[in-house]
């Protein structure tokens, strides 16, 4: 089974999930993302936390609020098999391009959280045969 690797960067990554939950909603929903220095394990170590997401208004007792809805590696990876499914293709694994990094301004030296975009591992479906 022939495994191949997808790199999608932020930029289309964002339009592409906005352009989806735009049309599954029937009106214009941006998906944006942030991305700061958490920490995880044990030791506390720090790793980059990205959080994926779009806003949208609902009515409340006759209130406008803003409902702020995530979007988890799982649901990225459900939209993007939707389509890959016709094709003949799934996706195994998705890893955010993301981490810590050290950077220059000038003579100041600090550390920098990135998020590039997303990792696609996908394979080509199993083809299934059917004797008569």
């Amino acid at each position: 089974m022939k495994t191949y690797k997808i790199e999608i960067n932020k930029k289309e990554l964002l339009k592409a999930l906005s352009d989806y939950y735009s049309k599954l909603k029937n009106t214009n929903i941006i998906v944006k993302e942030t991305h700061n220095t958490g920490y995880s394990g044990i030791y506390e170590e720090k790793v980059a936390q990205v959080k994926i997401y779009y806003e949208q208004p609902i009515e409340i007792l006759g209130h406008t609020a803003t409902e702020t809805v995530d979007i988890s590696p799982e649901d990225i990876k459900a939209i993007i098999n939707e389509d890959l499914n016709e094709k003949g293709f799934t996706v195994n694994s998705i890893t955010y391009k993301s981490g810590i990094r050290q950077a220059e301004y000038f003579a100041y030296s600090y550390e920098e959280v990135y998020f590039d975009g997303i990792e696609l591992q996908i394979t080509e479906k199993q083809k299934t045969f059917s004797y008569k």
